[in-house]
């Protein structure tokens, strides 16, 4: 059947026009056209919808504001299968790029001009032309194939595509703070790299931890090299899935120490941080590893052994 001109336009108007996310409480999550891709994302990515526990929420729903930032809370049904991966990076890719903003009202626009309003040239062009798929990185790949909760999932990956609301991200949004130190050192500004791989107390906590594999050596700071070095030489099997995971639980613990001296006023305490990492490591194996039994003091005590 022919595509009619009035069908046409209309495809247009669907396609360029796109919700001003506020603070979320008036737009489906799942349903509505709000992240810039052109559709909503049960139509791009129909396999994930149908495990999502959350279908029929507002985008509001799918997270929390803490202290101004936002936070996602996804949750599914299930792990996520081989082939489910790649769909899953450029699903959060897409709606990492939308940055709520608590107090602002929910609004469409006309996504083509960036004063929001409607005009034949930017309809035209879009009549003309089809978007083209970002690449998807081949990096996060194993992150999502981890047996961990899925928001230290989506942690981890907010983490290597520095997306945190780290002092320094706040800052670039546009959100005003009372200052941009790490709330560890109070010297050098808050950024990922910094409080992560850089701050000599956490920077310790990398040295220590090549020292349970019998390796050493220089660490890269910028959180996406770090990533990929921390799994450099190693190529699947328990002891590659292990150290991924930890990998995740040290950063999880960094971050949720963090938001404790920050808003909390707790002192640093390197060694609960480090115990706390080590915990949640220990409790993620034993979901991933079926006969994984070992008491947690006594793997604790055998960090070498642990990670083999």
């Amino acid at each position: 059947m022919a595509v009619t001109h009035d069908q046409q336009f209309n495809n247009v108007l669907q396609q360029g026009t796109i919700w001003r996310v506020g603070c979320g409480d008036k737009i489906c999550f799942w349903e509505d056209c709000w992240t810039g891709i052109g559709q909503p994302q049960m139509l791009k990515y129909p396999r994930l919808f149908q495990i999502s526990r959350q279908q029929q929420k507002l985008i509001l729903q799918m997270g929390s504001f803490t202290d101004s930032a936002w936070e996602w809370n996804l949750s599914w049904r299930r792990p996520l299968f081989d082939n489910e991966v790649a769909s899953a990076v450029g699903f959060l890719e897409d709606i990492s790029h939308t940055a709520l903003q608590q107090h602002a009202a929910d609004s469409w626009v006309w996504k083509l001009e960036s004063n929001g309003y409607y005009s034949s040239r930017s309809a035209y062009i879009l009549l003309q032309g089809n978007s083209e798929e970002g690449n998807m990185d081949d990096i996060f790949k194993d992150l999502w194939k981890l047996k961990i909760p899925a928001k230290a999932s989506i942690f981890a990956w907010r983490l290597i595509r520095d997306r945190l609301s780290t002092k320094s991200n706040m800052r670039k949004r546009q959100i005003d703070i009372n200052d941009s130190l790490c709330p560890f050192c109070s010297i050098k500004e808050e950024t990922a790299s910094h409080l992560f791989f850089d701050y000599s107390k956490t920077h310790y906590f990398w040295w220590e931890s090549l020292s349970w594999i019998g390796t050493s050596g220089a660490y890269y700071i910028n959180p996406r090299l770090h990533f990929l070095q921390h799994n450099n030489g190693m190529k699947g099997g328990k002891k590659y899935n292990r150290w991924k995971c930890w990998w995740v639980a040290l950063n999880w613990s960094i971050w949720q120490h963090r938001n404790k001296v920050i808003f909390m006023n707790a002192p640093f305490n390197g060694s609960k941080l480090l115990e706390d990492a080590l915990f949640l490591a220990w409790t993620w194996f034993r979901t991933m590893e079926e006969n994984f039994t070992m008491h947690f003091n006594y793997w604790s005590s055998n960090l070498p052994a642990s990670f083999l």
